[in-house]
């Protein structure tokens, strides 16, 4: 006996019946039929069966946002544990590694020309990108005597810039004063 207004495992089966007759079929065809026979479904029902049939795409289950969320903490303890294992592994080769080497890597370094730091992830809204000649203007000067020059040249740009600004504040000012 069909119990009625109870969706179930018989209702299913009555919409994946309709649905391998027919793959077309509406969800409003599939529940007049299922209504005429005493079932009562749901748009879920009707989907289920259609991803059942492989008549939608389906997402592997298991790789949804909750399950990242859930395996965050573990793959965060496995990429700790993997940087540990590699400085223990750089420690022990610096340990090991002749004194002229490292001689030499210091002269490498001492070289190398300074750079700005990069940039990881966005700024907010309405920000604009960091751009690496920012960082020139803070005292880094990593092009030398050029370097050097497009600072100073920087600079007076936008102190001519500045002072036309106060000039104009100024006369707005005495404007609305009446002076």
């Amino acid at each position: 006996m069909v119990s009625t207004n109870k969706p179930g495992p018989e209702a299913l089966a009555l919409i994946v019946a309709t649905l391998t007759a027919n793959p077309e079929s509406s969800y409003a065809d599939v529940k007049d039929k299922a209504e005429k026979k005493g079932f009562t479904i749901f748009p879920v029902m009707y989907g289920r069966a259609k991803a059942l049939l492989g008549l939608v795409k389906v997402s592997p289950r298991g790789e949804g946002r909750f399950a990242m969320a859930k395996k965050a903490p573990a793959l965060k303890a496995a990429a700790k544990a993997a940087a540990k294992a590699a400085a223990k592994v750089a420690a022990a080769s610096a340990v090991k590694a002749p004194k002229a080497q490292k001689t030499q890597k210091a002269a490498k370094v001492a070289k190398a020309p300074v750079t700005a730091p990069t940039v990881t992830g966005k700024r907010g809204p309405g920000r604009p990108p960091k751009v690496a000649a920012a960082a020139n203007l803070s005292g880094n000067f990593a092009g030398g005597l050029e370097g050097v020059l497009a600072v100073v040249k920087h600079n007076e740009q936008e102190r001519v810039r500045l002072r036309g600004t106060l000039e104009r504040l100024h006369s707005m000012i005495s404007d609305a004063l009446g002076g």
